[in-house]
């Protein structure tokens, strides 16, 4: 029996301590490392990738292959029978480098497709780090609204208690009650909101929609001291390192590479070949043959449709480099907008309006103000969270939008 209960309370410790890492809090980081492993757009760039080196593979071989081919039969006449027989080889040459620049135009591919996981990555960790800030936001949101529905219902308490003594008329009782009727409408709509946060959170990390998350608030971003601050520095370090951009290069440099390809697989094709034949009982006939495919079709339409596509690619390069600056211009002011906006609404203006709520509750208790006085100074404090919630939330916004920009994760999360 005692062998039995040990069993079952291990069985149990085992059961919580498995629930416990299940639900163990996650951080940024660790949301950016669950996503990398499965998010389907990152899956996809990686099997794009992975084709593109096959298909690199692929073109080190011989564009076509060569024939072989053989045959014999039986010769009847009045001499008697005999056999004939042949054996014959030919092989076509590349004389336009069709394989060569075919491995040239697939080099280039894979090394699109190597700088697309690249920005692939860093959109992802991007739309991580938002998604994960707006759950956060959620939460904090939800945890404000239940916290005005238990003020609420404390001051409505009061009120009632105050009104039964003959300390104030029915309005005041009324009136806590219409409070704490909105109060529970905020805390549902709270709620609503937050699935719908956590459920944008699990589609980025690629993860079932039931998954439990519990998450850890991060440190508010923080400019680096190493960064500069300034458009021209910005704008070159973002040349330099995004991804998208050096994709749509390796792009362009592949669709050129296709039409130097598609033109030389449009040469003529020339074809050398020998053989051995042997007629009855003859001699043995050795021969071989050249042959030249006359060039009434030497592939325009291909060539032109490849052409269409190289201009094309390298037009979105050079609209992509071009929309680098703007987009650091627009990431560098909606930063500052969103550092200035947070220091001024993090700061000690919410814990001020936090003492003064205390203390006008604590008046009220003792009926020396009005219920108008709580309610207005509840209605303060409220504005006072929401406004720092949305503040931390735009500067997490901002940041992902600087490393966007920037083409790199650029934010060390330090306590500010």
């Amino acid at each position: 029996m005692r062998i039995l209960l040990a069993l079952c309370t291990a069985a149990a410790v085992l059961c919580g301590v498995a629930q416990a890492q299940e639900l163990a809090p996650m951080t940024l980081e660790a949301a950016v490392v669950r996503a990398v492993e499965s998010n389907p757009a990152l899956r996809a760039a990686r099997i794009d990738l992975d084709s593109a080196e096959a298909a690199l593979r692929a073109a080190g071989v011989p564009a076509h292959n060569p024939s072989l081919s053989a045959g014999a039969g039986a010769r009847l006449s009045s001499a008697g029978p005999s056999v004939d027989a042949q054996v014959g080889l030919t092989v076509p040459l590349d004389v336009g480098g069709s394989a060569r620049r075919a491995r040239i135009r697939e080099s280039a591919r894979r090394d699109e497709a190597r700088a697309g996981l690249r920005a692939a990555e860093l959109d992802v960790a991007v739309a991580v780090r938002v998604a994960f800030a707006e759950a956060i936001a959620a939460e904090q949101r939800l945890g404000m609204a239940d916290d005005a529905l238990g003020l609420s219902r404390r001051i409505e308490e009061v009120a009632r208690r105050r009104h039964e003594l003959g300390e104030a008329s029915v309005l005041e009782p009324n009136s806590a009650a219409l409070d704490r009727a909105a109060a529970e409408g905020r805390l549902e709509t709270a709620r609503g909101e937050r699935e719908q946060a956590m459920q944008r959170l699990r589609a980025v990390l690629g993860v079932p929609g039931d998954e439990p998350l519990a998450l850890t608030p991060d440190p508010s971003p923080a400019w680096p001291d190493d960064l500069p601050d300034d458009i021209e520095s910005l704008s070159r370090h973002a040349l330099e390192a995004r991804a998208d951009l050096a994709a749509a290069r390796d792009g362009a440099q592949a669709a050129d590479a296709n039409v130097a390809a598609t033109r030389a697989d449009g040469l003529p094709p020339v074809t050398v070949g020998g053989g051995w034949e042997r007629e009855g009982d003859e001699a043995n006939v050795v021969g071989g043959s050249v042959s030249v495919e006359l060039p009434v079709q030497r592939g325009q339409l291909p060539v032109a449709r490849a052409e269409q596509t190289a201009g094309r690619a390298a037009l979105h390069a050079d609209t992509l480099a071009l929309q680098v600056e703007r987009d650091v211009r627009a990431a560098l002011a909606g930063w500052k907008a969103a550092a200035a906006r947070h220091g001024v609404s993090t700061g000690e203006a919410l814990d001020l309006a936090e003492e003064n709520r205390r203390l006008v509750v604590r008046a009220y208790e003792a009926g020396e103000v009005e219920l108008s006085a709580v309610l207005a100074m509840q209605r303060q404090v409220l504005a006072a969270r929401a406004a720092a919630i949305e503040a931390e939330l735009a500067l997490q916004q901002a940041g992902a939008r600087m490393e966007q920009a920037l083409g790199v994760a650029v934010f060390s999360a330090t306590p500010g």
